[in-house]
């Protein structure tokens, strides 16, 4: 089972509970200050994707933390932060996984879309001209009769 907690003081944390073996472990802390969370599993459930914030001591860009995108290997508890540039997570959808859980899909910047293959350790961004993405949705094929 995993669990996310939060307060207002220290942000949130996500755990994994083993009820069989009566043993929590703490996979991670999250900056949850931008008030927004997300988070959800790979098709497989071997992978864990957050979202949370994260403030740059310097940020001409603007007043607001950047996102970061947790993925975390169940697997292996290799844990990887990426830094996106979008304020807000909810309730736009900011990533999500090919049918056989291969591929994560993410919304990296303005016109800008990561794609990773974590297995693989593949990572490829996407530019595209369609204007800023703030949400975005993997479209698998229909199944043939």
């Amino acid at each position: 089972i995993i669990i996310m907690a939060s307060n207002q003081r220290e942000g949130g944390f996500l755990f994994r509970v083993n009820r069989h073996h009566r043993q929590v472990d703490l996979l991670f802390p999250l900056d949850l200050s931008a008030g927004q969370h997300a988070f959800g599993f790979s098709p497989d459930g071997r992978y864990l994707v957050a979202t949370g914030s994260w403030w740059q001591e310097t940020n001409f860009r603007t007043d607001f933390p950047f996102g970061i995108l947790h993925l975390y290997d169940l697997e292996t508890q290799k844990h990887q932060t990426i830094l996106v540039n979008n304020d807000s997570f909810f309730p736009t959808f900011t990533f999500d996984w090919s049918e056989d859980g291969e591929w994560l899909a993410f919304v990296r910047d303005d016109n800008l879309i990561g794609l990773m293959a974590p297995a693989h350790e593949y990572q490829q961004m996407i530019v595209h001209e369609v204007g800023s993405c703030a949400s975005l949705a993997w479209i698998n094929p229909l199944p043939s009769d």
